[in-house]
């Protein structure tokens, strides 16, 4: 049995990682760098135990961690967007060619009035 070609597109401007992420995730794979440099390309094994766990805390006892920062960006999130679809037919007798006709989009997520423009 064949398997099925999978196509993935590379955009001028990805990175080598970039490339190589795109062509692993459309085989629903990852790949990561473990710490002697090797190169696996995989699926996850949830049948094993975690390797280990990142620890931050205040006192900075028992920390693995040097430095944890969390960025909360809303750059490519828009309260609302809409987009103009088509226009009507011009022979029909009901909308005789109605123009402009768009559809909106709200996330909910966004919390504020945010236009894409």
């Amino acid at each position: 049995m064949k398997s099925p070609t999978i196509s993935v597109e590379i955009i001028p401007g990805d990175t080598a990682w970039d490339a190589l992420k795109k062509a692993a995730e459309a085989s629903d794979l990852w790949p990561w760098v473990i710490a002697d440099g090797t190169l696996v390309i995989s699926g996850p094994d949830y049948s094993i135990p975690a390797v280990d766990t990142l620890i931050m805390r205040k006192d900075g006892q028992g920390n693995n961690l040097l430095r944890l920062s969390v960025t909360r960006n809303v750059s490519a999130h828009y309260s609302e967007v809409t987009t103009v679809l088509a226009q009507g037919h011009g022979w029909q007798c009901k909308n005789d060619g109605k123009h402009d006709r768009r559809y909106t989009v709200r996330d909910t997520s966004v919390p504020f009035y945010r236009p894409p423009y």
